[in-house]
């Protein structure tokens, strides 16, 4: 295992870069199931989202925990459903290997998981049948793990920092989202 030195990034460059990865994988996400973004964009974009989540990981065992999290969420969802996201997910695990501490906080990274898991196939559930509305707010916008994080941090297993990182996280890709269908509707309107 390759030891780096943590960098000392600052909170508000922390919820930047969460919200930065978040918007980057749903452009990824979006270039290839609705066709939406520029292919060479997605290929640009992937590996500095590796690079930024590794960062991040190195610096703080709070980031990695989250970071580590969503993938595994993905991963155990099944969402992992496209080459790009393969190789940034199998880049992502070995270098994270090679070079951090594990030092995790395992107990989060366990529940954090679960939620994610959870978000991933109640999403899936509210897209394929008539849920009430309350559930399907709940679902779309994949509120399990921010209701996990808050819990988390609320009882001091996590710090504060991450629950609004994760938030940015989340807005950013759902914003990402809401521009992609509005494209979407531009040029299925002018064709």
């Amino acid at each position: 295992m390759i030891r780096f030195e943590p960098i000392n990034i600052p909170q508000p460059c922390t919820v930047i870069i969460f919200a930065a990865i978040g918007a980057g994988l749903k452009i990824i996400d979006d270039t290839f199931d609705e066709g939406v973004f520029d292919k060479k964009l997605a290929g640009i974009i992937a590996p500095a989202l590796v690079v930024m989540a590794l960062v991040l990981s190195i610096s703080d065992a709070a980031a990695a925990t989250v970071l580590l999290s969503i993938l595994l969420a993905v991963i155990f969802a099944g969402k992992v459903d496209n080459l790009i996201f393969k190789i940034n997910a199998f880049a992502f695990s070995l270098l994270f290997c090679i070079t951090a501490s594990f030092d995790l906080l395992w107990m989060p990274l366990l529940a954090l998981t679960i939620a994610g898991v959870v978000d991933e196939k109640g999403n899936d559930f509210v897209d394929r049948h008539d849920a009430p509305r309350p559930l399907k707010i709940f679902f779309v916008h994949r509120c399990m793990m921010k209701v996990c994080m808050l819990l988390l941090c609320a009882l001091s297993s996590m710090p504060w920092l991450y629950f609004f990182a994760l938030l940015a996280f989340d807005l950013s890709y759902d914003s990402i989202k809401l521009f992609s269908k509005k494209e979407k509707r531009a040029v299925t309107a002018e064709s």
